[in-house]
């Protein structure tokens, strides 16, 4: 059995093209289009049916390559076990929305990760779109996505056609994240309309091709705001919150020790109650997570479960 054709026939799957499981592996097309036809020989069967757009899976072939998976998992875990410490290399790529209690807890996870030598991390803050994207054509194994609730039975449909399995991570209110300079700021609880006179900042790659532009607008900001900022990356809010004392934006829960950092308050809004949003853990269907992976779920969880005994039983929890 060559270990390393399994690999192959997994990238090819997770890409949905040779050309572009090519390009992941860093090898010419030719060469993987022969490897991939010598697998399919020495186990006399066909893995994938060649299309216009690329290859698919046939059924035979998936449950070729659910096995492939396991094997190669069990590989891993066998190497991460048992192989000595000095020539030991952690690699780790998520894709997860532009969430401060998900960034706090990525931090804290690659803090633990200094005791194991040598390691390799690839965290990307992006849209949910784009993550599905990565996993779906790049070879990531895990991402984080969210959408409001009520379009849930949508993504879960996408998510079904793409192969990718899910476990909700949590459900929440957004909450009005602003600088404690901000003449609300000394309030418990705000309305929209309170919010009308101020200057929203919001991310500015949010696109979902389902949801109607005028939907996602909606979705993204105030009805009837006329001041407005897009940023396209998180460090950017926190200077921009800073400088613009009636400032404002849309976010989920924030780790109090980020809000102590920058001087900002989070309120909740009573309009919020009836549009909570999802954060969805996303990874290949029948994927199972390495030990490493397991640790960064387990850190986000702890910090999302820590948030929740320090504010108590608050209407996002």
């Amino acid at each position: 059995m060559n270990l390393l054709s399994l690999k192959y026939a997994l990238t090819v799957a997770r890409c949905g093209s040779i050309s572009a499981a090519a390009e992941q592996l860093a090898m010419n097309q030719p060469n993987l289009s022969k490897a991939i036809k010598e697998l399919e020989s020495s186990y006399n069967m066909t893995i994938f049916q060649r299309t216009s757009t690329g290859v698919i899976p046939t059924a035979q072939g998936r449950e070729f390559l659910d096995s492939a998976r396991h094997i190669l998992q069990q590989v891993e875990e066998l190497e991460a076990r048992y192989k000595s410490e000095e020539h030991r290399k952690v690699a780790f790529s998520v894709s997860v929305p532009r969430a401060s209690y998900i960034t706090y807890a990525f931090a804290d996870f690659a803090n633990s990760l200094n005791t194991m030598g040598e390691f390799e991390l690839n965290f990307m803050e992006t849209n949910s779109m784009e993550a599905i994207q990565n996993i779906s054509k790049k070879g990531y194994t895990m991402g984080i996505i969210r959408y409001q609730s009520e379009y849930d039975a949508y993504f879960q449909k996408m998510l079904q056609e793409k192969r990718l399995q899910s476990e909700l991570l949590w459900e929440f209110e957004y909450q009005a994240l602003m600088p404690v300079r901000n003449p609300l700021a000394s309030k418990q609880k705000i309305s929209l309309e309170d919010l009308v006179p101020l200057t929203e900042i919001i991310h500015g790659d949010w696109d979902v091709p389902f949801i109607p532009s005028d939907e996602q607008e909606q979705i993204l900001s105030v009805p009837n705001q006329k001041k407005k900022v897009y940023v396209y990356e998180r460090g950017s809010q926190f200077d921009l919150l800073q400088s613009i004392p009636d400032s404002f934006m849309w976010v989920s829960p924030v780790p109090e020790q980020i809000l102590q950092r920058y001087q900002l308050v989070q309120l909740g809004c009573s309009e919020m109650a009836d549009r909570p949003f999802r954060d969805v853990l996303i990874s290949p269907q029948g994927y199972r997570f390495s030990s490493v992976e397991k640790g960064f779920i387990e850190r986000v969880k702890d910090v999302r479960d820590a948030m929740n005994r320090l504010y108590g039983p608050l209407p996002w929890s």
